[in-house]
């Protein structure tokens, strides 16, 4: 009896380590968001990866700065008369905001395919110790090219 049991608390641990790590946040690293230079000097970015950043960010903050103007547009513009003209305009928000928030993703993607093994290695701690999930790199964002 006590040996089935060692085993059902071991199962149920297991359990709740593996629903621990699915429900893990995303290691974001908001580059559209956060001062470039902090990302620069904790990463020991080099030139070309300093410019990529900064050319990333600004790619990003237009794509954002749109979807801004539109949710200010919606807020300043919809009518909110009705429980049914707030349900709608938090439907279009969402939509928005969504947007926004996928973008940083692939933005902050397309920033760590640009380190080296050691940047992204120390990406990759510094998410462990934050409790959070790294991105996946997709194998076309990946565009470090060691110096010859």
């Amino acid at each position: 009896m006590k040996y089935s049991r060692k085993i059902a608390l071991l199962i149920t641990g297991l359990a709740t380590i593996t629903i621990c790590q699915a429900q893990l946040q995303d290691c974001t690293l908001d580059i559209a968001g956060t001062d470039s230079e902090v990302i620069t000097k904790l990463f020991q970015l080099n030139k070309d990866q300093t410019i990529t950043l900064e050319n990333l960010r600004a790619e990003v903050g237009v794509k954002n700065r749109v979807l801004y103007d539109q949710i200010k547009w919606l807020f300043d513009n919809h009518p909110q008369d009705t429980e049914d003209d707030l349900t709608n305009m938090a439907k279009k928000y969402d939509v928005m905001h969504r947007q926004i928030m996928a973008n940083a993703r692939l933005y902050d993607q397309k920033f760590l395919g640009t380190l080296n093994p050691l940047q992204y290695e120390r990406y990759t701690v510094l998410c462990d110790e934050a409790l959070r999930k790294p991105l996946p790199v997709p194998d076309n964002f990946k565009t470090y090219n060691p110096p010859e």
